[in-house]
């Protein structure tokens, strides 16, 4: 499907699909609240919380930077960019991540970090891909302090015990994969003679100087620090939703109010893993909803009232991470003077491009 328009009629489409199905099936006929109300909701959310949340949001977004910067910086990049640059590419990347299916707008932030501020493609590559790997991985301790938390039953506990196993083989993968597994895959692409292939002699030399790149960002010095800024950026991420979710609830939805903070966190969680999915969706409504709304129900908190409370959290964030992302675009391409949509997508997607392999 290679017209953009169509692909975002589709991914809409779906969208409202998903959502017409989750209301019709959680419909209630003795909730008073409809989408007719949400404009009221909103309105009734007093400013200071709104900016209280907005504010923490920043503060994440400093610290995912930093991150970005720190990683990019061990893997000995030839180019670092400077923080305000980086910040913008952070904002960016923040709009696009949920863009695209499976979190596929991740690569986003490696076209505009090599095309717009000639970062070497390999270093792009591995400090997202670490980045991505603390991000998963500081969710096991997460996990693991919920299963302690005194007012969930034994089988939301086991269920929990479950995930944190689950994400331990997925991280256990994962860091295989990365290290030493790319430096054995560089290893085996030199058996293959790539003098009698261009094409395999510049896969080659990105595999290897992307092992190089993971191996150095993986360094002693690097990985307390990158797991420090990881549980700040986690931190800020979900207490500002968290602020979010209760401000909109006390604004429409009384009974969610009383929802305690562990129970908000693990429906957050769900709704996440539901964005993540690899389902068509347009800015993963409707998928985002869905694993939340499936979390609250195996909670037995009222379905009905919280599918309406995070279809509003959700505008309210995507709102925030597009216009916030939309403006650093603008003046990424006003600082940077590139062209870089067409050449970011051409950057992550064919190695074969970049002459400098």
């Amino acid at each position: 499907m290679k017209n953009p328009l169509l692909r975002i009629l589709v991914s809409a489409s779906i969208s409202v699909l998903i959502l017409w199905a989750l209301f019709r099936l959680i419909g209630d006929e003795s909730n008073p609240v409809g989408f007719a109300d949400l404009a009221r909701i909103l309105g009734d959310v007093p400013v200071e919380m709104y900016l209280l949340f907005l504010g923490i949001h920043l503060v994440g977004v400093v610290i995912r930077t930093a991150r970005f910067r720190v990683l990019i910086k061990a893997a000995h990049s030839e180019s670092v960019p400077g923080f305000l640059p980086l910040t913008l590419v952070t904002l960016v990347r923040n709009m696009t991540v949920d863009m695209l299916p499976a979190r596929i707008g991740e690569l986003f932030y490696v076209g505009l970090l090599n095309r717009g501020l000639r970062v070497p493609l390999e270093t792009c590559f591995s400090s997202l891909a670490v980045s991505v790997w603390f991000d998963v991985m500081v969710i096991i301790p997460l996990v693991l302090g919920l299963i302690l938390y005194p007012v969930l039953d034994a089988g939301i506990q086991q269920r929990l015990i479950v995930l944190a196993a689950v994400l331990v083989v997925v991280c256990t993968i994962g860091i295989l994969i990365l290290h030493p597994g790319l430096s054995l895959a560089a290893k085996a692409l030199k058996r293959i003679s790539p003098g009698e292939s261009r094409l395999l002699g510049k896969l080659n030399a990105f595999v290897s100087d992307f092992a190089v790149s993971v191996r150095d960002s993986l360094g002693r010095g690097t990985v307390l620090v990158t797991f420090v800024l990881t549980v700040g950026v986690r931190f800020c991420k979900y207490t500002s939703i968290v602020i979010l979710f209760y401000a909109i609830a006390r604004a429409g939805f009384p009974e969610l109010a009383e929802a305690d903070a562990g129970s908000v966190i693990i429906a957050l969680l769900a709704s996440e893993a539901g964005a993540s999915l690899p389902i068509p969706t347009f800015m993963s409504f409707g998928t985002y909803e869905a694993g939340g709304l499936a979390a609250f129900a195996m909670l037995g908190i009222s379905v009905s009232a919280a599918g309406l409370a995070l279809f509003t959290i959700h505008l309210v964030t995507q709102t925030v991470d597009y216009t916030l992302g939309g403006l650093s675009f603008i003046a990424f391409v006003a600082i940077t003077g590139t062209k870089p949509i067409k050449e970011s997508i051409a950057s992550t997607g064919a190695i074969r491009k970049q002459d400098r392999y």
